[in-house]
């Protein structure tokens, strides 16, 4: 897994720069901005699907309060925000949405 880079000049940001505002990155050699494309949405998007329903899955046959749960998905969000989407970060020169016709 490697961090994202700019499309202009390929150079590849810090880790620090990954994990605050995703939409937009200014490269720091350059100075162009990077937006967010759709492959990059998607990436942010996809780790999230099976931790809602992993505590779900796993009601029926466990006998464990909710809160649980809700600790489970509060840990792996933060852990998640930090460690593992700034490397499912992809960036290019314009915006792109994921569904076409929003502008």
């Amino acid at each position: 897994m490697r961090l994202p880079t700019c499309w202009n000049c390929t150079k590849t940001f810090r880790w620090r720069q990954c994990i605050g505002k995703y939409d937009r990155l200014v490269c720091d050699l350059c100075g162009e901005e990077n937006f967010l494309s759709s492959k990059g949405q998607w990436r942010m998007f996809f780790p999230y699907v099976p931790i809602f329903l992993l505590p779900v899955s796993w009601r029926p046959f466990f006998d464990d309060p909710f809160y649980y749960s809700i600790i489970f998905i509060v840990v792996f969000v933060i852990l998640n925000h930090f460690f593992i989407q700034p490397f499912l970060l992809h960036y290019r020169k314009e915006k792109e949405y994921l569904i076409d016709g929003f502008s």
